[in-house]
Parts: C-alpha cells; sequence; structure tokens
C-alpha cells in the first residue's frame, strides 16, 4: 500500500469542513404524512412522463407502499426513509434521442424535470439540490459482416446532491432522473432525509489530515490478514469527501452526523473490487456507519474475501 499515493490522491482537494457543524435531529413522518407526500409527487410526475399518475393500484406492505402505474409502470415509497422510486413503465428502447443532444442540453432538461415536480420546494429553508452528475446510456447494433452502427442515446441520466447550507448530504444520489429522448421522465429515485426539526447540539470537526490517519487504520486492518501483500494494490479512486451522511433507503435514521467518506478499490492478481470507508468527522460518534452483517462493501462472501487478500 502506497501510503504517499493515497494522500496525494484523498488531500488533493481537501474538502472545505467548518470549525463546528451542527448535528441534526430528524422528524420520521408517519406512513400517513408519506402517503400525501406521494400522491402529490404522483401529481406534479402527469406532464413530465406525459399520462396521468394518480389512478394506479395502492398496496401497503409492512415496510413499503407500492402503487402499480398505467402503461406498467410503478411508484414505491419506503417506510423508514420515506425515499422514492418512480418508473413509468417505458420500453428500454422507445422514445431514443434523435440526434446526440450536448451534455448542456441534457443538463438542462433534467433540470427543468426536477423543478416541474417541485423536489426542491420540499426542501426546508436553507437547503438546495445541486446538479452532481450526468450519465448517457446509448446502444448500437452490428450486422452479420461484423459492421457496427453508429450508437444511439437511449437516455440521459441526471444525479442530484442535497446540501444543507454549503454541506452536501452524502450517499446514495439524493434525486436521479433518467430522461427519454422526447424528454419525458422514464425513472426518478428520490432519497430526501428530514425534515430537521431542531439541532441536538455543534460539535467539533476533525482536520482532514487526521481524518486520512484513521482511514489508513481502517484500510490496514482490512489488509492485515492479507495472504501475498505485495501483490494486493490499494488505490483512492477520489479526494476525500466531508458532509453529512444519509443512510440506505430501508433504514431509520433519528440524525443528521458528519463523516469523512473514502472510496478505494483493491486490486489481488486478476480480481479487483471497490469499497468505502467511513469514519465520523467528530471526535464523538453520534451513529453508527459500520453496515450491518453481510452489508459490508467489502463482502465477505466476495470473491476476494474467500482469498483473505481483505
Amino acid at each position: 500500500m502506497d501510503m504517499n499515493k493515497l494522500a496525494e490522491t484523498l488531500l488533493s482537494h481537501t474538502p472545505k469542513v467548518p470549525d463546528e457543524i451542527a448535528i441534526l435531529n430528524l422528524r420520521r413522518l408517519s406512513v400517513d404524512d408519506l402517503t400525501r407526500k406521494l400522491k402529490k409527487l404522483l401529481k406534479s410526475s402527469d406532464d413530465v412522463c406525459g399520462f396521468p399518475l394518480e389512478r394506479g393500484h395502492w398496496t401497503r406492505f409492512d415496510d413499503r407502499t407500492l402503487v402499480r402505474l398505467p402503461e406498467g409502470g410503478y411508484a414505491a415509497m419506503y417506510h423508514a426513509s420515506g425515499a422514492v422510486k418512480l418508473f413509468s413503465g417505458m420500453a428500454p428502447m422507445d422514445r431514443l434521442f434523435k440526434d446526440t443532444p450536448s451534455r448542456e442540453s441534457m443538463i438542462a432538461r433534467t433540470e427543468e424535470i426536477v423543478k416541474q415536480m417541485g423536489l426542491a420546494e420540499q426542501l426546508p429553508r436553507g437547503q438546495s439540490l445541486g446538479f452532481e452528475r450526468l450519465w448517457q446510456i446509448k446502444a448500437a447494433g452490428m450486422d452479420r459482416s461484423g459492421k457496427q452502427s453508429d450508437p444511439v442515446v437511449c437516455r440521459s441520466i441526471g444525479a442530484f446532491r442535497h446540501f444543507i447550507g454549503e454541506i452536501p448530504v452524502l450517499g446514495a444520489a439524493s434525486v436521479a432522473v433518467k430522461v427519454a429522448g422526447d424528454s419525458s421522465l422514464d425513472m426518478m429515485t428520490m432519497h430526501l432525509r428530514g425534515p430537521a426539526v431542531e439541532t441536538l447540539e455543534h460539535a467539533k470537526t476533525i482536520h482532514p489530515e487526521k481524518a486520512f490517519r484513521r482511514i489508513l487504520e481502517k484500510v490496514a486492518d482490512k489488509l492485515s490478514h492479507a495472504n501475498d501483500k505485495d501483490q494486493v494494490v490499494v488505490e483512492a479512486d477520489r479526494p476525500l469527501q466531508f458532509g453529512y451522511i444519509n443512510l440506505s433507503k430501508r433504514k431509520v435514521q433519528r440524525l443528521l452526523a458528519p463523516a469523512y467518506v473514502a472510496s478505494f478499490s483493491v486490486t489481488h492478481a486478476q480480481e479487483s473490487q471497490a469499497f468505502m470507508v467511513v469514519i465520523p468527522a467528530t471526535e464523538r460518534s453520534y451513529m453508527s456507519f459500520e453496515p450491518e452483517t453481510h452489508e459490508s462493501p467489502v463482502m465477505e462472501t466476495s470473491k476476494l474475501a474467500a482469498r483473505c487478500c481483505c
């Protein structure tokens, strides 16, 4: 493990870290409150999907509410977090882009859909949604002679990040919208915690360099039982991140607390995988960031783990 190279990557763009940060209490909405929010969301989605979504068949399960929509679509709302997934029912190769659009135009359309659906309006004052990343899904064909057609753009996907003041809420994309070639909405996911009802207290933050050392200790611990340690290559995938942490959509979360997040890739022989290390950004740990049982980023059942390399 090349410590200098890891430090060069992780600390290349040191995140802006305040000396103190608020630990926020979250109010967990009742299932009835979540249902009302979902109905409002479906109503606001009519125009961007191109057909009414309110007339679905609603089924409430213990952990989620499922709405079966016209044209094969569905909406799922998770009771633990309030996260929502909305699928219009559009076939993957329907409504392709006729031409290859510019990146700017695709970003603009995803931003327009977020605005039309009023997703940012659900956030309290002082909080916002910011565009983060764009993906494109493309497809191409090939005839029997091996001649390949020019790729076509099937969908564009815009991911947005939730900010509390200037602090990002890390985790899965806060909002992601998948857009078809006719600018209609194919799919949307939304994972916004809240609202934050009050500040529990203010806590002093750990300096990024101190966090870096603690992260390296955790990485070294993961590799402590590895065979042929010299053959294990660990690389940092991106600079160190700082922000509030949003747990998975199936987990109840009562607080928003800050953390440092580091992403790594591990290569051993001809196999590779990725994992993340998350540590509290304050001396006192307000919540557990460690995944439970087999939800660890480095799966106990993975091929790499079977070789005892991590």
